[in-house]
């Protein structure tokens, strides 16, 4: 290993709440390499475990404590394989996102919370752990998401082109990287983007998600279902917002279809309609974004490029593609496949925080100001 190198793991766990993504990055000067790359799948037992700290219930700290100790077995499985071949202790740090159980920026007071085992991770792995990078912009008066415009901009904005990167998780978010080497950017949470689509998927066909969009594409997007479904306020909301599983969830979607007109729809008509409310909503927010950062259309965009499991959904690219003037790319080409980006970009927060630099979130979550997010646990 070069001594000019640095060498950060960064470990993702999503609202899709389907297991743990992890990379091993090397950073030299101002690059990023994605040397490893490693993952695995949550357990049944600790997705359901993990769904029901959503609520409120009873006994919720012994759970919390169950589950992130499950998890940490599981964050360890991938550090192993991502440090397979090299010296762990060239390792500055894993930065480790931790799993979101509640999310209400909005509330009084405002918080966010995902829940790890950061002092047993540090001690069982030997690397220092960095973790809790939402708090901090909480508490700088911010959304606590989403943070990873804050990466796209650093790695994926171009001096000559407007960009947008589009994350399709369980939820989606965007970041609008306006040409030029400031930190312009505007980014914030769109809506759902797998979450929905996930659930009814497994409700309806006993899978955990529709494979390539295909059960969506043999059915019909009812565009009275869509349009009721767009009219929901937190579309229309002008940003910084974010949002999760609190909002967008079975009881949001239950409720949407009570009315007598959806109830003899097919299944597959409501997911193809679901798809549709995903690519619609984040066309939405790529048209918001512009007309704040001062861009008329998004015409003039160079490239909408799109990452997070969304990406391997060809129904989701095809209705997004729909609705935007400009192509829809995999983030492939931006140098890091779609899988791995949400991974990397908490390597590098993880690095900020590491070197104490602060990470300016004005224009995506409304901090005040910038701030360095995150908290040191040492081996």
């Amino acid at each position: 290993m070069n001594c000019a190198d640095i060498y950060y793991i960064g470990l993702m766990s999503g609202t899709s709440l389907d297991g743990i993504d992890g990379v091993l990055a090397r950073f030299t000067g101002g690059n990023i390499e994605v040397l490893q790359q490693a993952g695995v799948d949550y357990p049944d037992s600790l997705q359901e475990a993990l769904l029901a700290l959503f609520l409120p219930a009873d006994n919720e700290i012994e759970r919390i404590e169950q589950a992130c100790q499950q998890r940490n077995h599981l964050a360890l499985n991938v550090i192993e394989q991502l440090c397979t071949g090299i010296d762990r202790n060239a390792v500055v740090a894993i930065a480790d996102h931790g799993q979101t159980i509640r999310h209400f920026p909005n509330a009084d007071p405002a918080y966010t919370l995902q829940i790890h085992r950061a002092a047993e991770l540090a001690e069982l792995s030997g690397i220092d752990c960095v973790v809790d990078f939402r708090s901090k912009d909480i508490a700088a008066g911010g959304q606590g998401a989403p943070l990873v415009p804050a990466f796209h901009q650093a790695y994926f904005s171009d001096a000559h082109r407007h960009r947008v990167v589009v994350n399709i998780g369980g939820l989606a978010n965007i970041s609008l990287l306006p040409r030029g080497t400031e930190n312009t950017s505007i980014g914030f949470d769109t809506g759902p983007g797998n979450t929905l689509l996930d659930t009814w998927c497994q409700q309806h066909t006993g899978t955990p998600y529709d494979i390539d969009g295909q059960w969506a594409a043999g059915g019909q997007v009812n565009q009275a279902l869509l349009s009721d479904l767009m009219a929901d306020e937190y579309f229309h909301k002008a940003p910084p917002k974010s949002t999760g599983r609190e909002y967008f969830n079975p009881a949001w979607l239950q409720n949407k279809l009570t009315k007598s007109d959806y109830r003899s729809l097919d299944a597959a008509d409501i997911q193809a309609s679901l798809t549709a409310l995903t690519a619609h909503s984040i066309a939405l927010g790529i048209r918001q974004a512009c007309e704040l950062s001062g861009i008329k259309t998004d015409s003039t965009l160079q490239g909408v490029y799109v990452c997070g499991g969304g990406a391997c959904n060809q129904f989701l690219m095809q209705q997004l593609a729909s609705q935007i003037s400009v192509p829809v790319k995999s983030s492939s080409e931006l140098g890091i496949p779609p899988k791995l980006v949400e991974a990397t970009a908490f390597a590098w927060l993880g690095k900020q925080a590491v070197d104490c630099q602060a990470v300016d979130l004005r224009r995506t979550t409304g901090a005040r100001h910038s701030t360095i997010l995150g908290a040191l646990y040492r081996a």
